[in-house]
C-alpha cells in the first residue's frame, strides 16, 4: 500500500484496503494519506470514525491538512475538539497542523489561540501562525508583531520566516523595516534565496523604490548562477568519487557557506562519515561568515565534544561572539 501511495498510484492501495480482512491504524492511514482531492480524504475520514478508528496523531495532522484545502470549518473545529478530548493536544505537530488549518481559512483568532496554549513553540509554530497573519493584507502589523517576538524570544529564522515578515512589510509599506529585516536576511545567510528575494523584489516595487529591487535581482540572479556551478562541481565530485576525500567536503562546506547557501553546507558535513576538527571549523566558519552567531557557538561546543579543536576552532568561534550582543560575553571568556 505505502508503495503504490509513495508511486502516485492510488486506486493500487484502496483496492487492496477494500479487500483486506483485518485492518489496523496504519493501514487506515496510508490509505488516508494516499488521497489526492480533500472530498475523497475527508469522506474516508468520516468512515474512520464511523466504525470506531481510534485516530492517532498522524491521523489529525493528515486529516486537518485536507480541512485547510476543503474549507471545512465544521469538521476542523469537531476534530479540534476529539483532539483536546483525546490529550492530544500537548503534541506539537499536531497543534502545528491546527494553527495552519485556522490560518487558511483565515481563522487568525483561532489559530493564535492555539499558538498560545502550546507549551513548546518551535520554529513551524511560529512560521505557521506569522504565515497566516501575513497572507492577510489586514493583518500585516499583525505580522510584524510577531516576527519582532520571534527576534526577541531568540528563535531561529528560515526562509518562510523572512518570506512571510517581509510580505508583511509590504502590506503595511513599511520600507524601513522591510530594509532592517533585508539586513538580517543576508546576515542568516537568506540573502540570495530565491523566495525570500522575490518577497524584497515585490516589496520595493510596492515602496516604489525600483533600484533596491534592481539591486536584489541582480544579486539574486549572480548567486544563483554561482551556487548552481557550485552544484555542477558538487556533482561532478560525487560521480568520481572525490566525496570520500575529506579536504573536498571540507572545501564544498566552504564554498556554499561563501555563497550564503548554509543549508547546502550543513547538508555536506552532514554526509561526512568522519568528521574532524577541519570539517568543524569549516562549519563554524562558515556560520559566522553569514551573522549566525548562535548557530557558531552551538557549533563550536558539540565540536569539542567529538573532537580536539585547535586554535583555528577558537579563531573561528571568538569572531561570531565578538560581533554579537554582550550576552555572548561569558562564552567568549
Amino acid at each position: 500500500m505505502s508503495m503504490y501511495t509513495k508511486a502516485g498510484q492510488f486506486d493500487g492501495p484502496l483496492l487492496i484496503f477494500e479487500t483486506m480482512c483485518y485492518t489496523d491504524i496504519v493501514s487506515w492511514n496510508t490509505t488516508l494519506s494516499g488521497f489526492r482531492t480533500s472530498e475523497g480524504a475527508l469522506n474516508f475520514a468520516h468512515r474512520m470514525n464511523f466504525n470506531g478508528v481510534v485516530f492517532y496523531p498522524v491521523t489529525y495532522t493528515t486529516i486537518l491538512a485536507f480541512c485547510a484545502d476543503h474549507e471545512d470549518f465544521l469538521f476542523g473545529l469537531k476534530l479540534h475538539s476529539l483532539i483536546f478530548k483525546s490529550g492530544l493536544d500537548g503534541e506539537v505537530f499536531v497543534g502545528n497542523a491546527l494553527i495552519s488549518m485556522y490560518s487558511r481559512l483565515r481563522r487568525l483568532i483561532e489559530a493564535r489561540s492555539v499558538f498560545d496554549e502550546m507549551a513548546n513553540e518551535d520554529l513551524v509554530s511560529w512560521n505557521a501562525i506569522l504565515s497566516g497573519y501575513s497572507q492577510e493584507g489586514n493583518h500585516g502589523l499583525g505580522a510584524i508583531f510577531v516576527f519582532i517576538e520571534m527576534v526577541g524570544e531568540g528563535m531561529g529564522l528560515d526562509h518562510v520566516s523572512f518570506t512571510s515578515a517581509v510580505s508583511a512589510c509590504g502590506h503595511e509599506m513599511n520600507l524601513e523595516l522591510g530594509k532592517q529585516i533585508h539586513g538580517l536576511t543576508i546576515k542568516s545567510g537568506y540573502g540570495s534565496h530565491v523566495s525570500v528575494c522575490n518577497v524584497l523584489i515585490l516589496t520595493y516595487s510596492k515602496c516604489e523604490v525600483t533600484e533596491d529591487a534592481k539591486l536584489v535581482f541582480q544579486c539574486m540572479m549572480i548567486a544563483t548562477k554561482l551556487v548552481e556551478e557550485g552544484k555542477m562541481i558538487h556533482g561532478f565530485c560525487i560521480k568520481t568519487g572525490f566525496l570520500s576525500k575529506h579536504n573536498v567536503c571540507n572545501s564544498l562546506i566552504t564554498m556554499y557557506a561563501k555563497l550564503e547557501s548554509m543549508h547546502d553546507s550543513i547538508k555536506v558535513f552532514e554526509e561526512l562519515n568522519c568528521r574532524e576538527i577541519i570539517s568543524w571549523n569549516a562549519l563554524i566558519s562558515g556560520y559566522a561568515q553569514n551573522g549566525l552567531c548562535q548557530d557558531a557557538l552551538k557549533t563550536f561546543l558539540v565540536a569539542t565534544m567529538e573532537s580536539k579543536p585547535n586554535n583555528y576552532t577558537f579563531g573561528s568561534v571568538l569572531s561570531p561572539i565578538g560581533d554579537a550582543q554582550d550576552i555572548y560575553l561569558k562564552y567568549g571568556q
